[in-house]
């Protein structure tokens, strides 16, 4: 494309007309237009642009457009290979297609798309686009690329091999093979929006940054190799959006959202949500292997706090503290402390798992399902479920449905079993499945407000009172009684 400099004149005092310094406007025939500014440039690079193809879907040749396009302002903007696109203002900006990514080649009815085409910079320094129907509207050193290439091919494709954005101009891309002909596929992310900020960056589609510094959305699935039977794969990145703050990362996620803070991530954790705090992470990788977990990484929300984590499984949340971490436990909430751990008894997950609640506290842990420590000090549970401890200091309990009510060193280690023990150094025990155990090194003290005036008054079965004088039980239908005595 060649542009035409249209030149504006003047009359002056004397009645001559005399052109003005610097240039109007440059125009085409195709309706792209520099309106304004200094050395920016609208322009075709030989070999990129369209791709078209034939009757039956098979490659013919580039064809190359700008048409539609527009700069309004600034200084060195450039749009290359990209139509209907503008550049607002600002310098240094660039909207291209030169990676060549592809939309919608169809053998029925072709329709195509240049890589970049139909994008807007408003303004800004040093902002790229190589996406198509994107949008930044400001900042410095903002990028919306499309290395990372979207798939969707729901038809009888034969032969297909890896994509590359790189190829000779002049052959045909690989993935068209000799004889053969694609009815569709999508490739190239887009529609991604970032609205300000500095060296934020997004490589997925349908994804959002609004600000900040140093933040990307990214997805990592850059080729496939499809025969006429496999189901085509979807883009790892979707529908993510990152609001502000200072090296936040979403990756190989979809439906997700960082709300700000600093050097948070979200990798593999689709719909899920991180907001704020510090060196925060969501991931779809259980944190004791280097395997996914067994569940996907669903739902997750992890608010504030520093240096916390949630891997695997679906619908945990950890709200504030510093280096809580849950692993593979579904529907599991660690509320704030420091140092709370709640994990699978398996690497990978089991269904009982789940449901675990940590509120508050430092160096708690839970392995299994359905059980709960309310704060205090190196308290765990390794039962399967339903076990509980209410504070204390370093209260173990390994057996289901048990519980442990403050003190120090208490263990159950027996069905259904309840201990209530001091804070004294030594360990105290369960005594067997189904008990309640009492252990306290300076005695037991039951006090009884209420005392039988008759053998008849009211009771029930195996209530006990006692007085100065006398120990009273009910036996179901009278009161009885022992006398104190000294010995």
């Amino acid at each position: 494309m060649s542009l035409k400099s249209v030149q504006t004149y003047e009359v002056d005092a004397n009645g001559i007309l005399k052109p003005v310094a610097g240039l109007a406007f440059q125009t085409d025939g195709n309706g792209s237009t520099i309106l304004g500014g200094a050395f920016s440039n609208i322009s075709n690079t030989d070999g990129y642009g369209f791709i078209t193809v034939d009757g039956t879907g098979r490659w013919k040749g580039f064809v190359d457009d700008n048409s539609s396009t527009t700069i309004v302002g600034g200084s060195n903007n450039c749009v290359i290979d990209a139509m209907a696109s503008l550049i607002g203002a600002g310098q240094n900006n660039t909207i291209s297609g030169k990676t060549l990514a592809y939309y919608a080649i169809s053998s029925e009815q072709p329709s195509l798309y240049v890589h970049g085409s139909r994008s807007f910079i408003g303004g800004g320094t040093n902002n790229s686009i190589y996406t198509p129907k994107s949008v930044i509207v400001g900042g410095h050193n903002n990028t919306i690329k499309g290395n990372t290439l979207f798939y969707s091919a729901p038809f009888n494709i034969p032969y297909i091999s890896q994509i590359d954005t790189e190829y000779s101009p002049t052959q045909p891309p690989i993935f068209f093979g000799t004889d053969k002909f694609i009815k569709t596929i999508v490739c190239g992310p887009g529609y991604n929006g970032i609205i300000g900020g500095k060296s934020n960056c997004i490589d997925a589609i349908f994804s959002i940054i609004g600000g900040g510094f140093n933040n990307k959305i990214i997805s990592e699935k850059s080729s496939a190799v499809y025969s006429e039977y496999t189901t085509p794969s979807n883009l790892s990145g979707q529908f993510n959006f990152i609001g502000a703050g200072e090296n936040l990362l979403i990756r190989n996620s979809c439906y997700s959202a960082v709300l700000g803070g600093k050097n948070n991530s979200i990798d593999k954790g689709n719909s899920s949500v991180l907001v704020g705090g510090c060196c925060n992470l969501i991931t779809g990788i259980d944190g004791r292997s280097t395997f996914l977990s067994r569940f996907p990484s669903d739902g997750n929300t992890l608010v504030g706090g520093c240096r916390n984590a949630i891997y695997g499984s679906y619908h945990q949340f950890i709200g504030g503290g510093a280096n809580n971490f849950s692993s593979g436990v579904a529907g599991s909430a660690i509320l704030g402390g420091y140092n709370n751990c709640s994990l699978s008894t398996e690497t990978f997950g089991r269904d009982t798992d789940s449901v675990n609640v940590i509120v508050g506290g430092s160096f708690n842990s839970i392995s299994g399902g359905q059980n709960v420590i309310f704060g205090g000090l190196c308290n765990k549970i390794t039962s399967n479920c339903c076990s509980s401890i209410i504070g204390g200091n370093c209260n173990t309990i390994a057996s289901n449905c048990a519980s442990i009510l403050g003190g120090f060193r208490n263990n159950v280690s027996h069905l259904g079993a309840v201990l209530i023990g001091d804070y004294t150094s030594r360990t105290k025990t369960s005594a067997a499945n189904h008990t309640l155990s009492l252990d306290f090194a300076s005695g037991i003290l039951l006090r009884s407000e209420y005392v039988p005036l008759t053998h008849t008054s009211n009771g029930y079965s195996g209530q006990i009172a006692y007085d100065a004088n006398y120990h009273y039980r009910h036996n179901g239908t009278n009161w009885t009684r022992t006398a104190m005595s000294i010995w």
